[in-house]
């Protein structure tokens, strides 16, 4: 089985977030809630500059903006995924951007032949098939930064759709 890490294309440039942005949204504090609860969107402020784009995914370490043909698909591929919308107010353009933040639990499932910096970030990922257990979608539990990975039939199912750009593919190591 073949896996990815999806993340933001560097090359888009992306309207800056808020601090209280990133700070409202850690997903230690997103896992707390169940859907019911959360009726009402998150809605935050933010500025932009001119030939800032929206892409299909704006990623920190911390947190994952998904767009809404994101968020459609990835149900799709597992109803266990919990979704929370977030509206972006581009007060300069007059326009609202709507997103969603995913609480994804971090699956620990680095092989050992993982290699890591010195500041423990990863420099080689090599994923265990085992403690995978062939899920379509998850974040890389147990690293500084929680890096997104889909399987193959999710990529190729999000590079299918006109709609989602500014996303990039890496193929990771399985064992």
């Amino acid at each position: 089985m073949e896996y990815f890490i999806l993340s933001q294309d560097d090359r888009i440039m992306m309207p800056s977030l808020p601090s209280d942005m990133i700070k409202a949204l850690p997903s230690q504090l997103m896992r707390r809630y169940k859907p019911r609860e959360l009726d009402n969107a998150l809605a935050f402020n933010i500025t932009s500059k001119p030939g800032v784009e929206y892409p299909a995914i704006m990623e920190r370490t911390i947190f994952c903006l998904v767009n809404t043909v994101v968020k459609e698909l990835f149900s799709k591929y597992d109803r266990n995924i919990v979704f929370t919308p977030v509206i972006l107010n581009d007060v300069q353009k007059g326009k609202q951007h709507l997103y969603w933040v995913m609480d994804l639990p971090g699956v620990e499932c680095l092989a050992p032949e993982t290699e890591f910096h010195r500041d423990r970030s990863l420099k080689k990922i090599v994923l265990d098939m085992g403690k995978i257990r062939h899920k379509p979608i998850f974040k890389i539990g147990g690293t500084i930064a929680e890096r997104l990975v889909i399987r193959l039939d999710v990529a190729e199912s999000l590079l299918r759709r006109d709609t989602v750009y500014g996303i990039e593919l890496t193929p990771v190591i399985t064992n």
